[in-house]
């Protein structure tokens, strides 16, 4: 598996983002959502 320093981003219609995250006490990879509005805000 290809590992990544920076976040992964999946962009989805409906102005939401999916950003591709691992639980640090596992490492299972999961999926947390973002609103596209609030991404360009940060």
């Amino acid at each position: 598996m290809a590992t990544t320093t920076r976040p992964i981003h999946i962009e989805f219609s409906y102005g939401l983002l999916a950003r591709l995250e691992a639980y640090v006490e596992t490492g299972i990879l999961c999926f947390r959502r973002i609103s596209k509005r609030k991404f360009i805000h940060l």
